[in-house]
């Protein structure tokens, strides 16, 4: 065979090489050249359920709110600044910086904590035993941040939760700072630790108060950052409560039925925060609206495409998000994160393993994640991080209330070591944790009853107390 003949091979062999996968690219952005219909899942998650909230009884519109300049109102500093997002919501969907510039505005002058609280976390340490050891702080800070500690017990008369900002992940969640929560569970300690029955009877009211607050925020129509926040709030009363009935010092015991009624477990189904994943549905759909906007990054950074490239790339990117199948896609994820949330969680675990196989199946890294709206599949990924660990976390918060129901149990009747298990095992409504029916721990060497855990919670975070139980004697207890 000639040198010319060889070439020509050669030849035809390269664009036959170089052909095929420009063929192949072809038939990719024709196959994503076309959009689905919106599905009507999707249509019925993006509508949002009245708001039947008053606005004056709104708790999501007090927090927004409560760091309001002295002496404002925290429900219209709440109103103004849900507002000013509102009307910036179409600048920050294209540049999300325009919020961090909207938030300063709206929150100069806000009315600061004073003083150092991070001695007094209130997942991590006992805020119990602090208020015993620290009560000269404690009295400092009681005076320094009398109006913020005001508007805080203000916030237990409101009656519902409602978020009226309009969706959106680029809104930042509105909560109370942590070292006024801090200073207020504290406060609540000193006065428990009174020898006036009355006053802590009033003590005791006010803690079922605030029990009440964060339930109604749980129970509340916004996203699952809400949910986190009210299992923080609820988690840190019960550790409280926990110390208070596990204190050889104290005397739950003449609080009688109030405080048994405060400490009754709610059922499994008060946990359930399925409807928060239709708000988390609806929060990211701005995202995929913002994608096509002309020289908007996918990432929807501020930057805009300078160079030739970025331009084409930016272009492709585009091409290849197909805005209703991307919505769509989401939908379904929302609707199978409900259902995980609101069924029973006596088989949560099973149930989760079978949703996260869809989810490799659906939003893993495939070939067949690439073939149609890589890019819309990659926002999915990218915007959903772990939030089927979110009713876990939840049912940990419950599996805590029974444990300081049990230990609180335990107290009362004088239990010897030996018979904490048998008591446990006796009542499983309280003995065990709402997932798979768990026992709750019980380490006879340590005298710690605790939560095995099942969701993930900030590092140090207490689940458990400790019980000094000699066996064979009447329960004396302590705080850990």
């Amino acid at each position: 065979m000639s040198l010319r003949a060889n070439a020509r091979i050669a030849l035809i062999g390269v664009g036959v090489v170089l052909a095929l996968p420009l063929a192949l690219f072809v038939v990719w952005f024709g196959i994503n050249a076309f959009d689905e219909q919106p599905s009507a899942l999707a249509r019925s998650l993006l509508a949002r359920p009245p708001n039947l909230v008053p606005t004056e009884q709104n708790l999501y519109l007090a927090f927004a709110g409560f760091d309001a300049p002295s002496g404002e109102p925290v429900i219209e500093a709440g109103e103004r600044r849900v507002a000013a997002y509102d009307r910036a919501f179409d600048e920050i969907r294209v540049n999300p910086d325009a919020a961090a510039r909207v938030d300063a505005r709206e929150t100069r002058d806000r009315l600061a904590f004073r003083g150092d609280a991070t001695a007094w976390p209130v997942l991590r340490a006992s805020i119990w035993a602090l208020a015993k050891s620290k009560r000269a702080d404690l009295e400092a800070l009681r005076s320094e941040n009398a109006e913020l500690l005001g508007r805080y017990r203000s916030l237990q008369s409101l009656q519902g939760y409602y978020e009226t900002a309009r969706p959106s992940y680029w809104l930042p969640p509105f909560y109370v700072p942590a070292a006024v929560r801090s200073l207020y569970l504290a406060d609540l300690a000193s006065r428990l630790q009174v020898t006036s029955l009355d006053a802590r009877r009033a003590a005791l009211a006010e803690l079922r108060q605030d029990l009440r607050l964060w339930t109604t925020v749980l129970h509340g129509e916004g996203g699952v950052i809400s949910k986190l926040l009210a299992a923080t709030g609820i988690h840190a009363d019960l550790l409280l409560l926990g110390d208070f009935v596990t204190d050889p010092a104290a005397d739950p015991a003449s609080l009688g039925a109030e405080l048994e009624e405060v400490l009754r477990p709610a059922p499994a189904s008060a946990w359930r925060i399925g409807e928060a994943y239709a708000e988390e549905f609806r929060a990211r759909t701005p995202i995929y609206s913002a994608v096509p906007l002309a020289n908007s990054p996918v990432a929807g950074s501020s930057a805009r495409p300078d160079g030739w490239w970025e331009r084409l790339s930016n272009r492709l990117q585009v091409h290849f998000f197909k805005r209703d199948a991307t919505e769509n896609l989401d939908a379904e994820l929302a609707r199978r994160l409900r259902e995980l949330a609101e069924g029973d969680p006596v088989d949560y675990s099973a149930r989760r393993r079978a949703h996260e196989a869809w989810v490799r199946k659906e939003l893993g890294f495939n070939l067949a994640r690439l073939v149609y709206n890589p890019v819309g599949r990659t926002l999915i990924t990218v915007s959903t991080t772990t939030p089927d660990d979110y009713p876990a976390r939840l049912y940990d918060v419950a599996a805590l209330q029974r444990l300081v129901f049990a230990a609180y149990q335990v107290r009362l009747r004088g239990l010897p070591a030996d018979a904490v298990p048998s008591l446990l095992a006796a009542n499983r409504e309280w003995g065990t944790h709402p997932v798979d029916h768990a026992p709750l721990r019980w380490d006879d060497a340590t005298r710690t009853l605790s939560v095995v855990t099942v969701g993930k919670h900030p590092a140090g975070s207490r689940f458990g107390l400790v019980l000094e139980v000699p066996a064979g004697a009447r329960a004396s207890v302590r705080p850990p």
